[in-house]
């Protein structure tokens, strides 16, 4: 590729995150940002016209040039919906050297090891520094934090990639890697950056950087990062605090934590405030407690509701499963029908359903981990980084809907959507104790992705990734449900998963539940063995997240792997 004629270098990550962002769409939203957020923004929009002598900013993106991406969005039409996919360009840099999803790792084990630590490392400190400098840059529009960050050109060409073929140039003189060696001396001598057909934008690396003893960005009286442009960022065993809380802990109090709404800062902001001043001065709650404990929902951890629900009396099957009943409990409750829901049974059968949840979610995160150790691609990332998709996917992120507030990831924590939960209650039917607890403490999670072992995508396997849509796809689909449904013995069937079939080709049908269901458990609807909800998931991680495997008659070390030391539910 011909040299760029234009290089922006930025002393400071913040402002070049924020050209890079005005530099895409993102800047139509600007009439959406505080004036303090629109001010910086325009001040950094005329810093850059000054040092290019140019008029206005639509001059600015057309000398920059469109970025340099994999590929191009198109709009297909499949069955009358249209999908948004990707198509790979031929006219980008990645369209020449190949990127780490198309690089092949090389035969000599000890440098793959230590590029793996290497990319682990590097890529998890660059996210957290990232984070910590969207929230500095101010608010943003509803549902952004601060800064709409974009990935930089290492998720393309990532630091493991770029150490693997710097050892092999130097250590092993393969001059075939000679061609990354520019990319690997940028990593060497500037911070994350971003390229464009016409332009090149790069920032400094920080002067200072302080962390903690497990090696996040942390200070407690000062900022963790300083650039040399004096630009500082404070933070808290990494993440992002404001500064006051740092520089005049004197003038925090509770109402203002209690008004924080990350819960990751406010934990920070109790910390330096003080955990047990905190818990005194702040609120009590009241003493009163709603008349059903089904009204209880979404607390900001599950501790919270577990006592709010000790409330109510003892809890006898909570104390069981907790000792490690957990089939026998689930049995016993799952015998009670729709007794479950009186007085004597509903607040023991929340607790377990809110613990059972908590143990799901530990399990998948675990999962989510060592599945990126094995170095399997996520689609609900590959989407977010522009790779083509498969109607598969497509269909998954037509269930997701729009996400302003997270980047997208395998798993993603519950939807804060009372009201829409009530609702759906009320027209469609109840949702089992189960699959209320997940909506409350799961969320939604989705392991479709690719791997040699555990996905190939070759039609030889069903391996039947974990899916579970969102608390929206279930509401959605509902509000277009047909009049009729809901009334006159038509149950709704809410869709929660693809099944094997639509999850590895497409056309196949979906694991699904009939509402109304009254008790602690509903069948899953569509799976083979005739589960239930809980005992499909049980199912999914005894196999690693991929319970297709049962059914294939073989079990590769990647499940073993995957599935060892998991929580019993």
């Amino acid at each position: 590729m011909p040299e760029p004629e234009i290089f922006l270098w930025f002393d400071d990550l913040v402002e070049a995150l924020l050209v890079r962002e005005q530099l895409s769409s993102f800047r139509d939203f600007n009439w959406q940002l505080p004036p303090e957020s629109l001010e910086r923004r325009e001040e950094a929009q005329r810093r850059v016209r000054e040092r290019l002598g140019l008029r206005t900013w639509d001059e600015v993106v057309e000398a920059v040039g469109p970025e340099h991406r994999r590929n191009r969005h198109e709009t297909r039409q499949l069955r009358g919906v249209n999908f948004g996919v990707a198509v790979r360009r031929t006219d980008t840099l990645q369209a020449g050297l190949p990127i780490a999803v198309d690089d092949h790792p090389c035969d000599h084990e000890v440098i793959e090891q230590a590029a793996a630590r290497v990319g682990r490392a590097g890529i998890d400190a660059y996210y957290e520094l990232a984070h910590i400098v969207q929230r500095s840059a101010g608010p943003g529009i509803l549902g952004h934090y601060g800064i709409s960050h974009d990935t930089s050109f290492y998720d393309d060409y990532r630091y493991e990639q770029l150490f693997r073929h710097d050892c092999l140039l130097n250590i092993c003189g393969d001059q075939a890697s000679a061609a990354y060696d520019g990319l690997r001396r940028t990593v060497q001598h500037a911070g994350p950056w971003w390229a464009f057909r016409n332009a090149a934008i790069l920032c400094d690396r920080p002067r200072d950087v302080w962390r903690d003893s497990e090696g996040r960005l942390h200070r407690h009286n000062g900022p963790a990062v300083i650039f040399w442009n004096g630009v500082e960022l404070f933070a808290w065993h990494g993440v992002w605090i404001p500064a006051e809380a740092i520089r005049s802990p004197w003038s925090l109090s509770a109402s203002t934590i209690r008004a924080e709404g990350d819960p990751k800062v406010r934990r920070g902001l109790i910390e330096i405030y003080g955990a047990e001043r905190y818990e005194r001065e702040r609120r009590p709650m009241p003493l009163r407690k709603p008349g059903d404990p089904l009204a209880i929902h979404f607390f900001s951890s599950a501790e919270e509701k577990i006592e709010r629900l000790r409330g109510y009396g003892p809890l006898p099957h909570y104390e069981r499963y907790l000792a490690g009943e957990h089939h026998e409990v689930w049995r016993e409750l799952g015998a009670l029908g729709a007794e479950i829901r009186s007085d004597r049974y509903v607040a023991d059968a929340l607790a377990v359903g809110c613990a059972t949840m908590r143990r799901v979610v530990q399990n998948i995160r675990t999962i989510v981990e060592r599945l990126r150790e094995l170095g399997y691609e996520f689609d609900i990332e590959s989407v977010n980084r522009d790779t083509v998709i498969h109607f598969g996917v497509a269909r998954w992120s037509l269930w997701v809907g729009p996400r302003h507030q997270e980047r997208p990831a395998p798993w993603m924590p519950p939807q804060q959507r009372l009201a829409d939960l009530k609702r759906l209650e009320r027209d469609a039917g109840e949702l089992p104790i189960s699959l209320r607890a997940w909506y409350e403490i799961g969320g939604s999670v989705t392991l479709l992705g690719k791997h040699p072992v555990l996905s190939p995508g070759d039609g030889t396997l069903l391996p039947d990734p974990l899916v579970i849509a969102p608390l929206s796809q279930v509401v959605r689909a509902w509000d277009d449900s047909p009049p009729d449904v809901g009334i006159e013995g038509r149950s709704f069937v809410a869709d929660l998963a693809p099944d094997a079939t639509s999850k590895a080709h497409g056309g196949g049908q979906s694991y699904s539940m009939m509402l109304p269901a009254v008790g602690m458990d509903a069948l899953l609807q569509n799976e083979r063995h005739g589960l239930s909800f809980v005992d499909y998931l049980r199912l999914a991680i005894e196999w690693g997240g991929f319970p297709g495997f049962e059914m294939a008659g073989q079990r590769p070390k990647e499940i073993d792997f995957l599935s060892q030391g998991l929580l019993a539910f």
